[in-house]
């Protein structure tokens, strides 16, 4: 991320704006955007993966554990 302010307007356009504006041409921006969302969506992938809920478990044992017969329940019937 500080790479992307240090090469951006931010730093970079205010220290070499000849030089910005030639490596970031005007017509080679809409890729660039476009290069930009796809990184941002696959940062924001990434780190949803790595975050979990506290005491959450994957997703897999719920489907690939057997089914437990009814007379095996945890809960008692009533009546």
């Amino acid at each position: 991320m500080t790479a992307g302010i240090v090469l951006g307007p931010v730093v970079f356009g205010v220290l070499a704006p000849e030089l910005h504006a030639h490596v970031f041409a005007k017509d080679s921006l809409p890729a660039l955007e476009g290069l930009s969302q796809v990184g941002l969506v696959l940062f924001m992938f990434i780190v949803g993966a790595e975050l979990r809920a506290p005491g959450a478990t994957t997703a897999a044992p719920a489907y690939t554990e057997p089914h437990r017969p009814q007379s095996t329940s945890r809960h008692r019937r009533c009546g």
